[in-house]
Protein backbone atom coordinates (compact mmCIF):
# COMPACT_ATOMS: atom_id res chain seq x y z
CA UNK A 1 0.00 0.00 0.00
CA UNK A 2 1.27 3.57 -0.72
CA UNK A 3 1.63 5.32 2.65
CA UNK A 4 1.46 8.67 0.88
CA UNK A 5 -1.99 7.86 0.48
CA UNK A 6 -3.17 7.44 3.83
CA UNK A 7 -4.58 10.41 5.61
CA UNK A 8 -6.74 10.81 8.33
CA UNK A 9 -9.56 12.57 7.24
CA UNK A 10 -10.55 14.30 11.01
CA UNK A 11 -10.66 14.43 14.60
CA UNK A 12 -13.14 14.83 16.99
CA UNK A 13 -13.26 15.60 20.99
CA UNK A 14 -15.94 14.21 22.84
CA UNK A 15 -15.87 16.12 26.07
CA UNK A 16 -17.18 14.46 29.07
CA UNK A 17 -17.03 16.72 31.44
CA UNK A 18 -20.13 18.30 33.24
CA UNK A 19 -21.33 19.57 36.12
CA UNK A 20 -24.40 18.17 37.50
CA UNK A 21 -26.84 20.73 38.24
CA UNK A 22 -28.58 21.57 41.67
CA UNK A 23 -32.11 23.20 42.29
CA UNK A 24 -32.05 26.72 43.79
CA UNK A 25 -34.66 26.97 46.46
CA UNK A 26 -36.88 29.24 43.80
CA UNK A 27 -37.35 26.48 41.65
CA UNK A 28 -38.45 23.93 43.91
CA UNK A 29 -40.73 25.88 46.20
CA UNK A 30 -43.61 27.97 44.94
CA UNK A 31 -44.70 31.34 47.04
CA UNK A 32 -46.39 29.86 49.78
CA UNK A 33 -43.24 27.35 50.55
CA UNK A 34 -45.26 23.89 49.30
CA UNK A 35 -43.15 21.76 47.19
CA UNK A 36 -43.85 21.76 43.38
CA UNK A 37 -41.85 18.94 42.11
CA UNK A 38 -42.54 15.39 41.84
CA UNK A 39 -41.54 12.89 44.57
CA UNK A 40 -39.36 11.17 41.77
CA UNK A 41 -37.38 14.53 40.76
CA UNK A 42 -36.64 15.02 44.73
CA UNK A 43 -35.45 11.35 44.82
CA UNK A 44 -31.80 9.59 44.10
CA UNK A 45 -32.81 6.39 43.39
CA UNK A 46 -29.41 4.74 42.31
CA UNK A 47 -27.78 6.79 45.46
CA UNK A 48 -25.20 8.40 43.06
CA UNK A 49 -25.11 11.98 44.72
CA UNK A 50 -27.34 13.59 41.83
CA UNK A 51 -31.25 13.89 42.13
CA UNK A 52 -33.20 11.39 39.32
CA UNK A 53 -34.18 15.08 37.86
CA UNK A 54 -30.95 16.14 36.73
CA UNK A 55 -29.35 12.26 35.94
CA UNK A 56 -29.47 11.07 32.39
CA UNK A 57 -29.41 7.57 34.10
CA UNK A 58 -31.35 7.31 37.11
CA UNK A 59 -31.41 3.63 37.74
CA UNK A 60 -27.27 3.44 37.28
CA UNK A 61 -25.00 4.58 40.39
CA UNK A 62 -21.66 4.62 37.79
CA UNK A 63 -23.38 6.66 35.44
CA UNK A 64 -25.14 10.36 35.37
CA UNK A 65 -24.17 12.66 32.14
CA UNK A 66 -25.01 11.65 28.49
CA UNK A 67 -23.64 12.98 25.28
CA UNK A 68 -24.81 12.57 21.82
CA UNK A 69 -23.52 13.42 18.55
CA UNK A 70 -25.06 12.67 14.94
CA UNK A 71 -23.28 13.39 12.30
CA UNK A 72 -23.07 12.37 8.44
CA UNK A 73 -19.36 12.03 6.54
CA UNK A 74 -17.55 11.15 3.45
CA UNK A 75 -14.28 9.08 3.94
CA UNK A 76 -12.05 9.04 0.95
CA UNK A 77 -10.79 5.32 0.01
CA UNK A 78 -7.68 4.31 2.17
CA UNK A 79 -8.35 7.34 4.82
CA UNK A 80 -10.57 6.85 8.25
CA UNK A 81 -11.69 9.20 10.64
CA UNK A 82 -11.65 9.03 14.42
CA UNK A 83 -13.18 10.62 17.73
CA UNK A 84 -11.20 11.08 21.38
CA UNK A 85 -12.89 9.93 24.25
CA UNK A 86 -11.63 10.40 28.54
CA UNK A 87 -13.34 8.68 30.69
CA UNK A 88 -12.05 9.86 34.27
CA UNK A 89 -14.06 6.31 35.84
CA UNK A 90 -15.84 3.25 34.17
CA UNK A 91 -18.31 4.93 31.00
CA UNK A 92 -20.77 3.69 28.68
CA UNK A 93 -20.37 3.76 25.08
CA UNK A 94 -23.51 3.06 22.47
CA UNK A 95 -23.15 3.38 18.45
CA UNK A 96 -25.15 3.02 15.83
CA UNK A 97 -23.78 3.56 11.80
CA UNK A 98 -25.03 2.60 8.66
CA UNK A 99 -23.43 3.29 5.45
CA UNK A 100 -25.19 4.96 2.86
CA UNK A 101 -23.14 4.43 0.16
CA UNK A 102 -20.03 2.65 -0.58
CA UNK A 103 -18.16 -0.72 0.52
CA UNK A 104 -18.09 -1.90 4.34
CA UNK A 105 -15.62 0.07 6.77
CA UNK A 106 -14.54 -1.53 10.04
CA UNK A 107 -15.26 0.64 13.43
CA UNK A 108 -12.57 -0.13 16.03
CA UNK A 109 -12.69 0.86 19.42
CA UNK A 110 -9.19 0.91 20.98
CA UNK A 111 -7.39 2.58 23.82
CA UNK A 112 -5.37 5.45 22.98
CA UNK A 113 -2.11 4.03 23.92
CA UNK A 114 -2.75 1.74 20.28
CA UNK A 115 -3.18 4.29 18.03
CA UNK A 116 -0.22 4.38 16.72
CA UNK A 117 0.37 0.97 16.10
CA UNK A 118 -2.81 1.03 13.85
CA UNK A 119 -1.45 4.14 11.86
CA UNK A 120 2.00 2.20 11.37
CA UNK A 121 0.36 -0.96 9.87
CA UNK A 122 1.85 -2.85 13.33
CA UNK A 123 -0.86 -5.65 14.93
CA UNK A 124 -2.83 -3.27 17.54
CA UNK A 125 -5.36 -4.15 19.91
CA UNK A 126 -8.73 -3.34 20.42
CA UNK A 127 -11.90 -3.94 22.36
CA UNK A 128 -13.57 -6.48 20.33
CA UNK A 129 -16.85 -6.62 22.05
CA UNK A 130 -17.19 -2.50 21.08
CA UNK A 131 -16.18 -2.63 17.48
CA UNK A 132 -17.32 -3.73 14.03
CA UNK A 133 -15.70 -5.27 11.56
CA UNK A 134 -16.52 -5.85 7.21
CA UNK A 135 -20.01 -3.76 8.11
CA UNK A 136 -22.66 -1.72 6.31
CA UNK A 137 -23.98 -0.81 9.53
CA UNK A 138 -25.04 -2.03 13.24
CA UNK A 139 -25.22 -0.81 16.67
CA UNK A 140 -22.79 -1.48 19.22
CA UNK A 141 -22.70 -0.70 23.16
CA UNK A 142 -20.95 -1.31 26.28
CA UNK A 143 -19.02 -0.44 29.03
CA UNK A 144 -15.66 1.18 29.33
CA UNK A 145 -13.21 1.55 32.60
CA UNK A 146 -10.85 4.55 33.08
CA UNK A 147 -9.09 5.83 30.58
CA UNK A 148 -8.40 7.13 26.84
CA UNK A 149 -9.73 6.04 24.00
CA UNK A 150 -10.54 6.22 19.92
CA UNK A 151 -13.19 5.02 17.93
CA UNK A 152 -11.94 4.95 14.54
CA UNK A 153 -14.65 4.47 11.56
CA UNK A 154 -12.04 3.26 8.53
CA UNK A 155 -11.84 3.23 5.16
CA UNK A 156 -8.66 1.52 4.34
CA UNK A 157 -7.23 -2.31 4.50
CA UNK A 158 -5.67 -1.40 7.84
CA UNK A 159 -8.40 -3.66 9.66
CA UNK A 160 -10.48 -6.31 8.04
CA UNK A 161 -12.53 -4.65 5.54
CA UNK A 162 -10.63 -3.16 2.05
CA UNK A 163 -12.13 -1.30 -0.06
CA UNK A 164 -12.38 -2.47 -3.75
CA UNK A 165 -8.66 -3.04 -5.92
CA UNK A 166 -10.44 -1.11 -8.87
CA UNK A 167 -8.32 1.67 -8.85
CA UNK A 168 -11.35 3.90 -8.36
CA UNK A 169 -11.75 6.38 -5.19
CA UNK A 170 -14.38 4.27 -3.51
CA UNK A 171 -15.78 7.27 -0.93
CA UNK A 172 -17.86 6.23 1.71
CA UNK A 173 -20.59 8.16 3.21
CA UNK A 174 -21.69 6.59 6.56
CA UNK A 175 -24.36 8.12 9.04
CA UNK A 176 -23.59 7.33 12.66
CA UNK A 177 -25.38 8.05 16.12
CA UNK A 178 -23.02 7.97 18.88
CA UNK A 179 -24.68 8.07 22.75
CA UNK A 180 -21.15 8.41 25.59
CA UNK A 181 -22.45 8.32 29.24
CA UNK A 182 -20.43 8.69 32.65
Amino acid sequence: MDYSRKKVLGMSTISLSGVAGCLSSDETADSTGTDETSESSNSDADDDGILDANDDYPNDPDLSQKETKSDTRKIEEDEWIYYEFDFDGSGFIEYDFIVREGPEIDVIFMAESEYTYFTNESRFSYKSALSAFESAGTTVSGTVTEGSYRLILDNSNLGEASPPTNFSNDVVTVEFDLEIGR
